[in-house]
């Protein structure tokens, strides 16, 4: 994993830096600086999004997938997994990009699905997200699972991430993300 800008992109960014071809793939570390980053310069009322192209396959990381899914629990980074793989056949790549995106709170994709409906799926997300608030259960458990079911139209539908990390709230950053 390497960065390749973190700053304004526009003008440095080239197509070959971002989607190399060969050679090994440390996925998960990926994903964990890029959460480092997004945690490093955190802005109030901005959510958190990674946009993951990947076929899902990691060859060579440092970094666990325990750690990386708690990392993003913890920072409240919503993931949308665009799988670049073969689409006509499910791979273990596939179902840790699916896991990476569920447990976040993001979506998962098929690169055949188009960029365009890919991009409108991600900004229909972004623009009805909501964020729910509640009283913290007591609990002694630092980690506290989340579900959110409708009560009167049961066809809706929510994303949100698996769970949070009581101690993340202590902090004065109780207004971060959903």
């Amino acid at each position: 994993a390497h960065l390749i800008c973190a700053e304004t992109c526009r003008t440095s960014f080239r197509v070959d830096q971002v989607v190399p071809t060969g050679g090994a793939t440390p996925l998960l570390d990926a994903v964990s600086l890029a959460t480092t980053l997004l945690i490093h310069r955190r802005q109030q009322d901005v959510w958190p999004v990674i946009l993951l192209f990947s076929d899902g396959d990691d060859t060579i990381s440092k970094t666990s997938f325990r750690h990386v899914r708690e990392k993003i629990l913890e920072s409240g980074t919503q993931i949308y997994a665009i799988d670049v793989g073969n689409s006509k056949r499910l791979s273990n790549g596939t179902a840790t990009l699916q896991r990476l995106a569920d447990d976040s709170g993001g979506r998962y994709v098929g690169l055949a699905d188009g960029p365009v409906k890919i991009l409108n799926d991600v900004m229909d997300d972004l623009h009805s997200g909501l964020l729910v608030t509640y009283l913290l259960p007591k609990s002694s458990s630092e980690f506290h699972s989340i579900r959110i079911l409708p009560t009167h139209n049961l066809n809706l539908q929510f994303r949100c991430r698996r769970g949070y990390y009581s101690h993340r709230f202590g902090s004065a950053r109780q207004e971060d993300g959903p």
